[in-house]
């Protein structure tokens, strides 16, 4: 029997891949990636995951600017149990650094789509 995942989701700046218990997501190229994006990526959580707990993965394949101030003041009633980042560059994962200190939720960067859906499962 086919698998019903991945459900893809496509928003006019990124695209999501909904799995069971995950999300990896991949922002278009130039976004800047505000409270309105971060919005609309609460909707898709609650229309995928509403009682249910799931990791998050940001593909950073892209290059594009996250605004980290968009999360200060995240909801913390949804199931997301934490955030991987997949960096491909250096540059990427000192990105991903400084917005780290903003986040209040587990949050880590990697390199590889493995390390980061391992260290997910250690969040359950």
């Amino acid at each position: 029997m086919k698998s019903k995942y991945p459900i893809i989701v496509n928003l006019n700046f990124a695209v999501l891949e909904i799995y069971e218990d995950l999300i990896i997501s991949s922002v278009n190229e130039g976004i800047v990636f505000d409270s309105p994006e971060l919005a609309q990526f609460h909707s898709v959580f609650d229309t995928y995951f509403k009682g249910k707990s799931f990791g998050f993965i940001s593909n950073r394949k892209n290059d594009y600017t996250v605004t980290p101030t968009a999360f200060i003041n995240v909801s913390n009633n949804s199931g997301l149990t934490g955030v991987a980042i997949l960096c491909h560059t250096e540059a990427s994962y000192d990105n991903s650094l400084f917005v780290k200190k903003f986040y209040s939720r587990p949050y880590k960067s990697f390199f590889t789509l493995e390390e980061c859906k391992e260290w997910l499962k250690t969040l359950k």
